[in-house]
């Protein structure tokens, strides 16, 4: 057998012999070459080289041009979930004044509250208690405006002594996190990173790794 890499599409047939009668067929593809011959002929079989015969360098250009698109594919989905993230807090303020919820009264009702409540949610997470500092340096806020937040907070009774979220709080914030994370922008995002690292499991130039 020749270097060459032969192509050969073929056909396979199944069938029943007797009174039961049922039989099918169906096309099969055969790639024929020689594995010791030694070739600077490659080929692949998924869905984009389905039918292509690649050089070394033709192979690791169609993967930095694959590689390249779950890149732009992955910082377009990221655009789009943070758009989405920006116009629902942005919807939430508008209504927090109207809202009968106290935590949605309270906390959507400035963009210092809302860093706030979302500081303090990590912290009920992993069960830790933040100073006034901490938590001003976690939320990148200025430490009078942190102290005048968790004052009005703590009178209508959304905070305890210990600086941490009533559990009225904590679930209201909660169900606002979940409720932005399951829409289609942010779904799409996750499907993004997940295609993202898996296409960077498989090494661009195979040849030089």
């Amino acid at each position: 057998m020749s270097s060459s890499v032969d192509y050969i599409a073929g056909e396979t047939f199944h069938g029943r012999r007797g009174a039961v009668k049922n039989a099918f067929r169906y096309s099969i593809d055969y790639v024929m070459l020689d594995a010791e011959a030694g070739s600077d002929t490659f080929f692949a079989a998924d869905r984009v080289l389905m039918t292509n015969f690649l050089s070394p360098q033709e192979w690791v250009e169609v993967r930095q041009s694959i590689a390249l698109s779950h890149e732009q594919g992955l910082v377009w989905r990221w655009l789009q979930a943070h758009k989405r993230l920006i116009e629902y807090r942005s919807y939430q303020e508008s209504i927090a004044s109207a809202s009968d919820v106290k935590a949605h009264k309270f906390w959507y009702a400035t963009k210092n509250r809302i860093l706030i409540a979302l500081t303090l949610t990590e912290a009920s997470i992993r069960n830790v208690k933040l100073s006034k500092r901490e938590i001003g340096r976690r939320s990148n806020l200025s430490l009078p405006t942190v102290i005048e937040v968790l004052r009005d907070a703590a009178a209508l009774g959304l905070i305890d002594e210990d600086n941490q979220l009533s559990k009225d709080s904590l679930d209201f914030i909660s169900d606002k996190v979940v409720e932005i994370i399951s829409s289609d922008e942010f779904r799409l995002l996750g499907e993004a990173i997940r295609s993202f690292h898996l296409s960077r499991e498989v090494p661009v130039d195979p040849f030089n790794v």
